[in-house]
């Protein structure tokens, strides 16, 4: 630790070496944010802040005590602490108003008769802005930074500092061409005093504001500037922020995904847990976006208790738009309501155009699945206008469900019309990616309608369009699990693909083995060793799992995952008969018909004990409805306790040996973490019936007892 020198001056305690501050720093920068903390509590409460003089009667150093203050709340920020963080920042406040300084545990508050220099209000409103970004409140965040930025003085560090936090307040809120501005004075000032990482930190404001405004070549020279420079100060929060926003224009799903996994492994080391949850939220959107909507909600459901926790509420707003959508997909609509409330609550509060207008869109998307067309139309509309008067780049995605409902209203022409002005913003920002959508889903939409309205060469020409889109989203995608599961699970992708392949083939009059061999979708690469790490550690996270419930719920998403099957259901044996626990289906499709209906392969698999692998006849005919099967025994003590069954219609691809021996493999694990779950709940309800019957008998020789003890009595009072 730094060495204190500390010296008395009329009963007071002074720092009169600076070196605390700067050792604080160093462990702020190094992700020890604990320790961080620590030190400054300490001197705080201590040295420099108990019973410290007037910061205008020259014994004391108010900018030190400023410094201490703000190095802990970002380090407070770091950990999540942020009702913390705010007292802080409100203490700083009230020394640069004057009102005397405000230390650690014990100390006491001094009143001063006048202001501190220009330069550290700057410095209070600027950890002001920051804090009021993270628990909210953009609009107060966007007022505090203003301030600071007109506050005059001559600290160059301080006024970089306060145009970079004004220019985060102003991305945030969507006024982005006001916030590339800001954001290039920043750079400039940072530049100027050769703070590497202060400039690393202002390119990534740009690269978003680039990127809300769909400026997609521009973000991804700012992004790479802020790489570069973060990357040259050592800054692994200003690296985590790059990695960020670089995926953003990621087309290819294995690519973003990859990023996102670096940006959280930056955010690790700077030991930043709140950006660790919008990387992880992030990646999130990446699986949703692969049809895993399990797996997406499990990641949102993650960022959303911890975002409570620290009181974040503007990201917990995020995450909970952000759950909503996997969680109508996988068809838990109560739970989606439930977050929709909350949703709800926070979003008019924020500040940010996004939550308002996504609010409104939420509401049609419920009103659609309930099949009430005008309304879901009219909440659709109620959210564009909102996105337009905000000039948010999102517009098109809007326009292109608006497409979908009116299609689904019987409204051709209204139908086309939007989808066209969708498609026409889609070229006009250059066929940007749009956030939280996918290209093909535009173009496949604008199809839609204008088959409705009987252009077939146009629908033609946009369907060609909509699957190089779908192309591009999965070229890098090398595991062939998660591909086909992007193909056969996201609604867009499913209905594209059917459309595509018939088209083809009337196009080019091709038989279905012969399509098969040319459909580009699936002549990708693939490299197996991709889902044998993810199945390495399957066998860890069954031994965390304690329930039978638990355990077949695992198991299903992770056949899913690992395989790209279609149809994915664990079958279990009860008395001779079989009966569906779980499964993931195509929307509409029902376990129970899909039971009947392979009775014989589960029974082939039984007589034999080994999966089964079934490829469909290489027949000169349409591929659709073609489907590959796997069937795997959970095989225990020697005893059946069911089977793992995943099929595919041969359009998203053939399973094949390895396949095969991947779901054999996972069904080894889960018979045994089924059976030992299924012991340890038999053994857990003896106990409990004998404990029961325990108690039951002590009841029972209670109740001899006293009335044994009364007829003693009895006898007792007889004798005498």
């Amino acid at each position: 630790m730094a060495k204190k020198i500390i010296k008395k001056e009329n009963g007071s305690l002074k720092m009169i070496n600076d070196d605390l501050v700067t050792h604080v720093r160093e462990l702020a920068w190094t992700g020890q944010h604990a320790a961080a903390i620590d030190s400054v509590t300490e001197a705080l409460s201590t040295s420099v802040g108990a019973r410290s003089p007037r910061p205008n009667t020259g014994r004391g150093n108010p900018a030190t005590h400023m410094d201490l203050l703000d190095l802990r709340s970002e380090s407070y920020i770091a950990i999540g602490k942020l009702d913390l963080a705010m007292k802080d920042a409100k203490a700083m406040m009230k020394i640069a108003k004057g009102g005397g300084r405000e230390s650690g545990v014990g100390s006491r508050k001094t009143p001063s008769p006048r202001p501190l220099t220009p330069a550290l209000q700057a410095q209070a409103l600027n950890r002001l802005a920051l804090v009021q970004m993270r628990t909210g409140d953009l609009k107060g965040a966007v007022k505090s930074a203003t301030t600071a930025v007109k506050i005059k003085h001559t600290s160059q560090e301080i006024r970089a500092a306060s145009f970079f936090r004004l220019s985060e307040a102003q991305m945030r809120t969507q006024q982005s061409e006001v916030s590339l501005k800001t954001a290039e004075q920043a750079v400039a000032l940072f530049q100027s005093i050769g703070d590497l990482s202060g400039a690393g930190r202002s390119y990534w404001v740009l690269a978003n504001a680039y990127f809300d405004l769909r400026k997609e070549d521009e973000s991804r020279r700012a992004a790479q500037l802020s790489m570069e420079l973060c990357k040259q100060a050592g800054d692994q929060y200003g690296i985590g922020n790059a990695f960020n926003a670089s995926s953003y224009t990621l087309v290819d799903l294995a690519e973003r995904m990859q990023v996102a996994q670096q940006a959280l492994q930056a955010f690790e080391t700077a030991g930043y847990a709140d950006r660790q949850l919008v990387a992880l939220g992030n990646l999130g959107l990446s699986y949703n976006e692969l049809g895993l909507y399990a797996h997406s909600r499990r990641l949102q459901d993650e960022t959303i208790k911890r975002n409570r926790e620290m009181g974040a509420l503007g990201s917990l707003a995020n995450s909970l738009g952000n759950i909503i959508d996997p969680e109508m997909k996988a068809g838990m609509l109560d739970l989606a309501r439930t977050h929709l409330e909350e949703y709800a609550k926070l979003a008019p509060d924020i500040g940010d155009p996004n939550a308002t207008s996504g609010l409104q869109t939420t509401y049609g998307d419920f009103a659609f699945e309930a099949g009430d067309t005008k309304t879901a139309i009219k909440f659709y509309k109620s959210g564009l206008k909102l996105m337009q008067e905000a000039k948010l780049a999102r517009e098109n995605v809007a326009l292109t469900e608006l497409g979908k409902i009116y299609l689904a209203d019987k409204d051709p022409v209204n139908a086309l019309k939007v989808t066209t002005k969708a498609t026409d913003i889609h070229r006009a920002q250059s066929f940007a990616k749009p956030d939280g959508f996918t290209s093909q889903a535009i173009w496949w939409r604008h199809t839609q309608a204008l088959l409705a309205n009987k252009k077939t060469k146009e629908a033609r020409e946009a369907l060609d369009r909509a699957y190089e889109f779908l192309l591009d989203t999965i070229h890098n995608i090398r595991d062939v699990g998660l591909r086909r599961n992007a193909l056969n699970k996201v609604i867009e992708n499913r209905e594209l693909l059917n459309y595509w392949s018939k088209d083809w083939m009337k196009r080019h009059g091709g038989s279905g083995s012969r399509f098969a061999t040319v459909m580009p979708h699936l002549a990708i690469e693939s490299n197996v060793r991709e889902p044998f790490k993810r199945l390495a550690d399957t066998g860890l996270r069954l031994n965390v799992l304690k329930t039978v419930e638990d355990i077949q719920t695992f198991l299903v998403e992770e056949a899913t995952e690992l395989s790209g099957g279609e149809r994915v259901m664990l079958i279990v044996e009860r008395d001779g008969k079989r009966e569906v626990t779980e499964s993931i289906l195509p929307r509409g499709e029902e376990a129970g018909k899909v039971l009947s209906s392979i009775g014989k392969y589960l029974d082939q698999a039984r007589r034999t004990r080994t999966v089964q692998l079934s490829q469909p006849a290489n027949r000169q005919s349409s591929i659709v409805n073609q489907k590959s099967q796997i069937v795997a025994p959970l095989i225990a003590q020697n005893q059946v306790l069911g089977y793992l069954y995943v099929d595919m219609d041969e359009l998203y691809g053939k399973f094949d040996d390895t396949d095969r021996d991947m779901m054999g493999m996972l069904a080894n694990q889960a018979a045994v973490a089924l059976d030992n779950a299924q012991w340890a709940q038999g053994l857990e309800q003896k106990v409990e019936e004998r404990t029961m019957e325990l108690q039951a008998s002590n009841a029972n020789l209670e109740e001899r007892n006293s009335e044994l003890a009364i007829i003693n009595s009895v006898q007792a009072a007889l004798a005498a």
